[in-house]
């Protein structure tokens, strides 16, 4: 008799094979724990497991260790439904089109997420948005910052921040629509360039130390801020400078290069502009410096060249105090309504009439040169 076998046999080394082959699979279906922690997620890992967009429903810490390519047949990237989320993107992109209106990174849950951040990276060629941080739909979101994100070619913005987002030190760029949206937040350190909307949007938020380059729409803004505070920002080349109604802006500078009609603030239904600069000029087209109804206008310079340029336009309940204003070949102040008090300014216009229309000299004015007493 021989001796018995006690081996696997044949049907035990095919069942261990199926074993070890399903093990794999799982292994490449499952985001890799990295060393710090982070979950990692990849093209491979994605493609691997639920395919686009890949949904994050788990609060936790991100990371991406490759691009990601989205599909022409997805409707987006990365779909977050769970508070307390960090996405690091590590230097990588998430590149589209995908579908329609497909996004790079939405936030968005029937939880209503909050406390998420993105940060450091790139989304580029979306056919909609950028980045979307959903609002007033279901589902929806709350409190989501970005951080060191550019937002390049996307069809539908850059990145959309609603309900207390925040955008910091972002990029938008080349975008069809607004580069940056925000409302009841923050952007700060942001640059904004040759997007077809706004360059930066701002409802009832604060846009801080920002520039916006290059939006030549007639229908766009550098910057356009709705109850909102601007302030040290930069605005060049745009149609209108910074567009804003019932806001505050401070210490921010407009340049005048746009070759089509320009403004460099507008500020209606009250507000104030103070401590700023509107510098430049227009050849053979209208600039116009400041557009006023019913803002305080005051220790701000508005120097402009050009012929029949105007420097300061007021309107009803515009108070201009201690400003200086200097339209080379045009007219210096523009009053719409005699509801406007003025005084303590340095005016120069064209030979004349640095003035057109009346207003209520609440103090003495240099015009020209000659001080008017009023």
């Amino acid at each position: 008799m021989g001796k018995a076998s006690f081996g696997p046999g044949r049907a035990g080394t095919v069942a261990a094979a199926l074993w070890l082959a399903a093990l794999v699979a799982l292994a490449a279906a499952t985001p890799a724990l990295a060393v710090d922690g982070q979950i990692e997620v990849s093209q491979a890992g994605i493609e691997a497991g639920a395919g686009f967009p890949h949904t994050i429903s788990e609060p936790g810490s991100y990371k991406l260790t490759s691009n990601l390519q989205v599909p022409p047949t997805a409707a987006g990237g990365i779909l977050i439904t769970a508070s307390d989320v960090t996405l690091d993107l590590n230097g990588f992109q998430i590149l589209g089109p995908g579908a329609a209106d497909a996004y790079g990174i939405r936030i968005g849950g029937a939880a209503v997420p909050t406390g998420v951040t993105i940060r450091n990276g790139t989304v580029r060629g979306m056919s909609g948005i950028g980045v979307h941080a959903v609002a007033a739909a279901t589902p929806t979101s709350a409190n989501v910052s970005c951080e060191a994100v550019n937002a390049i070619g996307n069809g539908g913005g850059g990145l959309s921040l609603q309900s207390g987002g925040a955008a910091v030190r972002c990029l938008a760029r080349d975008n069809t629509g607004s580069g940056i949206a925000v409302t009841n937040g923050l952007v700060r350190e942001c640059v904004a360039v040759n997007n077809t909307g706004d360059g930066i949007n701002a409802s009832a938020s604060t846009v801080s130390r920002c520039q916006a380059i290059g939006h030549v729409s007639p229908v766009g803004a550098g910057i356009r801020a709705f109850r909102a505070t601007v302030e040290d920002s930069a605005c060049t080349g745009n149609a209108f400078g910074i567009r804003a109604e019932e806001s505050t802006i401070r210490g921010s500078t407009v340049g005048l290069t746009s070759a089509a009609d320009a403004v460099g603030i507008q500020n209606n239904l009250g507000g104030l502009i103070e401590g700023c600069t509107v510098k430049g000029g227009i050849t053979n087209q209208l600039a116009i410096g400041i557009i006023s109804g019913g803002t305080l206008i005051r220790g701000s310079s508005i120097v402009i060249s050009g012929a029949g340029n105007v420097g300061v336009q007021a309107s009803s309940g515009t108070h201009l105090l201690d400003n200086n204003i200097e339209v080379s070949d045009g007219t210096a102040i523009q009053f719409g309504s005699s509801d406007v008090a003025f005084g303590g300014n340095r005016i120069r216009g064209q030979s004349g009439t640095p003035i057109s229309g009346s207003a209520t000299a609440i103090e003495a004015n240099i015009i020209n040169g000659a001080r008017v007493a009023p």
